[in-house]
């Protein structure tokens, strides 16, 4: 989060599905310093003011790397929006660095485009039959076929829960920056490297094998879960942020995944092959045959697999052009589209139960 957080939050909820009660909870899974929530109150209209509770009381302290639920908020006609307020206190001048930024498909407007410590809303006794997991990397936060895939799951009853991280690999996380400032007077090269960063300053989110756990699992009434990590361990390694050394075999990355399967029951596991990356700066051809040889162990190690080569991809094994934002990398609304129907199809035998 770039920015120091404000002291207090409001944020209207648009469209919330018909409900007898929610609740919401707050998390410092990014955090380094306990945070103070307190003054939370919940209303669908000025009339009807309710304050919200963490086990009767009004202010709660959070511990770093905690999540804390509300109780529940029955008080009020959910018929439509629902505006929450709620303060944040931090000691020290500390800077608070869970959240979330706002996006173009978000379903809600905030006092600030940084929303603080909000992680998730519940709701019962709704029409919703519960809710798919779409966790990922910059390739889902970007929303370019989470956006449509919604749109097509809210109609046949569940809600897509979009938990994608800019730049997050399976595997690690951020572990040094090296950053080349170039002078052209007499081309001096400078090298900066930041090592062993914090994990209140981790931009890309900590390891999907770690942060699985409290993103994923922690989800009330989760019917499925979309895995779509892995692309960055391959992309990222030999770009300013991450040495090539960080490069994983195919036996790390197959480890990565055993590890998930695990903890989620594989049967409604949708995995998505990693897409291509070939054409792109930091790509090679020896990358690309360990792209291959992983989504080929998934396909096999993976009931429900799905990959999206046939469509997006031409003779060469790149994203053609129409398909991606001038990097070879990320897949662009268009190819989201396509990408999207895919998922439904897919998910309409494993979750929607229907073999249409």
């Amino acid at each position: 989060m770039p920015e120091k957080c404000p002291s207090r939050i409001e944020i209207d909820i648009h469209d919330v599905p018909p409900c007898s009660s929610i609740r919401l909870t707050f998390g410092t899974c990014y955090d380094t310093q306990p945070v103070i929530i307190k003054n939370i109150y919940c209303y669908c209209d000025k009339s009807q003011k309710i304050p919200v509770t963490f086990k009767g009381q009004t202010m709660y302290q959070l511990q770093p790397q905690q999540m804390i639920t509300t109780d529940e908020i029955s008080s009020l006609d959910f018929t439509g929006d629902v505006h929450l307020v709620y303060e944040i206190e931090t000691q020290d001048n500390y800077l608070c660095a869970s959240g979330f930024g706002l996006e173009s498909y978000d379903n809600m407007t905030a006092s600030s485009p940084l929303i603080y410590l909000l992680r998730r809303i519940d709701i019962k006794d709704s029409s919703l039959k519960g809710c798919i997991v779409a966790f990922g990397d910059s390739i889902t936060e970007q929303g370019h076929w989470t956006t449509p895939l919604s749109l097509m799951l809210r109609k046949r009853g569940y809600a897509l829960l979009q938990l994608g991280i800019s730049g997050n690999r399976l595997l690690r996380e951020l572990e040094n920056v090296n950053i080349r400032r170039e002078y052209h007077e007499d081309i001096h090269l400078e090298h900066k490297i930041y090592t062993r960063i914090p994990i209140d300053k981790q931009v890309f989110g900590k390891a999907a094998i770690k942060r699985f756990d409290e993103d994923v699992l922690s989800c009330y009434g989760c019917q499925g879960l979309i895995l779509a990590i892995g692309v960055n361990d391959l992309y990222q390694p030999g770009t300013f942020c991450a040495s090539i050394q960080e490069f994983p075999s195919v036996e790390d990355m197959i480890q990565g995944y055993q590890c998930l399967q695990k903890f989620f029951p594989i049967e409604k596991t949708l995995t998505l092959g990693i897409t291509s990356f070939l054409g792109g700066e930091a790509s090679s051809v020896a990358k690309e045959e360990v792209r291959q040889n992983i989504n080929h162990w998934l396909e096999n190690n993976y009931q429900n697999y799905l990959s999206f080569d046939e469509w997006l991809l031409n003779e060469f094994q790149q994203m053609k052009n129409e398909y991606h934002h001038g990097d070879y990398l990320h897949p662009n609304e268009e190819a989201g589209k396509i990408m999207a129907q895919h998922i439904m199809q897919k998910l309409e035998v494993l979750v929607c139960g229907s073999s249409s």
